[in-house]
């Protein structure tokens, strides 16, 4: 068990880019869709709650000729994606510690195989688009909750992301904590050093 603010935690759940990834190269290729929809939301339930691959969902559009460009821009994404230095070591201390650890995070399907080759030994990862659900939707929380089997006053959730992964945690009944890496915060301090 974990004694983090004089709680006791069973679980940490992390958002995923931002918070244990780092990717320092953005070209967003999803960006190039968004025109597609009518609505920032209908774009976003597209892309991030259906777990339909990219070139899938560009057939769909009839938009396969933009495939060689999001590639280019996917691949230069992808090729630069690391763990944050102190993300191992944390992860390392909590199962010593015997506290299950999730990866919750708002992603497009693309991007699944990179989270689960980088952080191969977390208990769960749950992804928006395998989900069919996205933070803050209570629903996403459920889902944590359920996966890890941890009552969910002994669930902390930490995210670069206020109203993700610190207001929609909080309101579900998780304990959370906002990331602010651009402070100079870090996973050991906000996890480990509480």
């Amino acid at each position: 068990m974990l004694i983090w603010q004089e709680q006791t935690i069973a679980a940490v759940v992390f958002d995923a880019f931002g918070t244990v990834i780092h990717y320092p190269v953005k070209r967003n290729p999803y960006a190039l869709l968004r025109h597609h929809w009518h609505s920032e939301q209908g774009f976003k339930h597209a892309c991030l709650t259906q777990n339909i691959a990219l070139p899938d969902l560009l057939r769909q559009l009839q938009l396969e000729h933009l495939w060689p460009q999001i590639q280019a821009m996917l691949a230069e994404e992808r090729a630069h994606l690391a763990l944050f230095p102190e993300v191992l070591t944390v992860l390392q201390r909590l199962k010593q510690l015997q506290v299950k650890t999730a990866i919750c995070s708002n992603l497009a399907h693309a991007y699944g195989e990179d989270v689960r080759r980088l952080l191969p030994d977390v208990d769960a990862s749950l992804l928006s688009y395998e989900v069919g659900h996205a933070k803050p939707e209570a629903a996403m929380y459920a889902a944590v909750e359920q996966q890890l089997q941890v009552p969910k006053e002994q669930i902390l959730f930490i995210g670069d992301t206020q109203r993700c992964d610190e207001t929609g945690p909080r309101a579900y009944g998780f304990h959370a904590q906002w990331l602010q890496r651009d402070l100079g915060q870090d996973l050991q301090q906000l996890v480990l050093e509480q």
